[in-house]
């Protein structure tokens, strides 16, 4: 009777550390995953303003241009 006693405590133990764990598990890759949205976000950021600097910096070529043959 201890003994069955000793083994049903030791299964419920392990059933609960394994639903534990795999409700953290989830919670970390859920983090993961916002970090990784977040980067993602900050990119596609930079990359409409080097977008914006090229244009720019054609436009302040052509003046450039202008100017020396206006010479």
């Amino acid at each position: 009777m201890n003994d069955t006693v000793v083994i049903i405590c030791t299964l419920a133990g392990t059933i609960v550390s394994a639903i534990g764990a795999a409700f953290g598990a989830s919670a970390l890759t859920n983090h993961r995953l916002a970090r990784l949205e977040k980067k993602v976000d900050e990119h596609n950021h930079f990359d409409s303003r080097i977008t914006r600097c090229e244009e720019s910096t054609k436009s302040a070529h052509h003046r450039i241009s202008e100017l020396g043959a206006a010479k």
